[in-house]
């Protein structure tokens, strides 16, 4: 097994860092608040001014313009993703200063500590009653006893339960959210005024359009998430991740987010997809026919092209296969 460098709990450490150290760089150490950074007057995580992500590509004209530190270090790999994290920093700051005014006996660490564990719960909220029912459906969710309770208290903690995320999980099976992504970053004005959208492969690791306040900055981006649907979730990624993925802008070479994944998870010696049908209770395809004793979750388009791949159903990844 390899070790994630992140933690496995549900806990914001994308805001706060999964080390004592990232946590201490990233506090203002006043008032229980997180460092911030100014830009067109308005709160964003503090600024990259060390040049520390070196993948960040910013204009020469335009000294700054800065990638943002936050307690994740992929925080600047597109434009939608740094404007999330600068909504929780944001959030735990309003927090903060609220918990302050109530609470003016309180020092610096225990306001911090407060809103952090307020922060944490939020993000534990919109994942287990608004997003994993979206993803496994109510009945899934009901099934799998992963939904929120409509009132009281939970429970159920049990101490002794290991917290620590499964590695095919993490280098595979949570990679279907991949073909959720679209092709453009959407933007729109107050009103929802349509703006011209940004292509997803001119945003990654560059963030001056954050910084674009003739285009709406970040509240553009983030009215675009809030409008308009993600793309469905299927065999199909978008040629922004699978030809264009963290393209070089001179020399025009990039990734391939499918590769990666195939690739991840045979670098993490992942047992194949028939391994974890079994293992999961499912009999093992024999055939790369959707009948019986085949690969009967796909259909017939699928199969035919995984068999035009693979010499044998035991050869599939499991990205493929997932």
């Amino acid at each position: 097994e390899q070790l994630n460098q992140v933690t496995s709990y549900i806990d914001a450490s994308q805001v706060y860092g999964s080390t004592e150290e990232q946590a201490r760089n990233l506090r203002a150490f006043s008032g229980g608040l997180l460092k911030t950074s100014v830009v067109n007057g308005k709160m964003f995580m503090p600024k990259d001014n060390s040049n520390q992500e070196k993948e960040c590509v910013t204009p020469a004209n335009k000294p700054e313009i800065k990638c943002f530190i936050a307690g994740d270090e992929r925080s600047n790999e597109q434009l939608t993703l740094t404007m999330i994290h600068t909504m929780f920093v944001r959030e735990h700051n309003r927090i903060a200063t609220t918990l302050q005014r109530y609470n003016p006996h309180w020092d610096d660490e225990r306001t911090y500590q407060e809103t952090r564990r307020i922060v944490g719960a939020m993000l534990q909220h919109i994942t287990y009653s608004m997003w994993l029912p979206m993803v496994l459906g109510h009945r899934g969710a009901d099934c799998f006893e992963v939904g929120v309770g409509t009132s009281g208290y939970f429970k159920g903690y049990n101490e002794n339960i290991d917290p620590s995320i499964r590695n095919a999980f993490a280098a595979a099976g949570f990679r279907f959210g991949h073909s959720l992504v679209m092709e453009h970053i959407a933007r729109y004005g107050r009103g929802y005024t349509t703006l011209p959208s940004i292509p997803l492969k001119n945003a990654f690791f560059k963030p001056e359009e954050l910084y674009n306040s003739e285009q709406g900055g970040m509240e553009s981006i983030a009215r675009g998430i809030f409008k308009d649907p993600m793309e469905q979730c299927d065999r199909h990624l978008t040629p922004a991740v699978t030809d264009h993925l963290f393209e070089d802008p001179h020399s025009r070479i990039a990734l391939d987010s499918a590769a990666l994944n195939i690739q991840r998870g045979r670098g993490h010696a992942l047992p194949p997809y028939n391994d974890w049908r079994h293992w999961c209770g499912l009999p093992k395809a024999r055939h790369f026919f959707t009948s019986k004793d085949g690969l009967v979750n796909m259909d017939d388009v699928t199969a035919k092209k995984i068999s035009e791949i693979y010499n044998h159903p035991d050869d599939i990844d499991l990205f493929t296969g997932g």
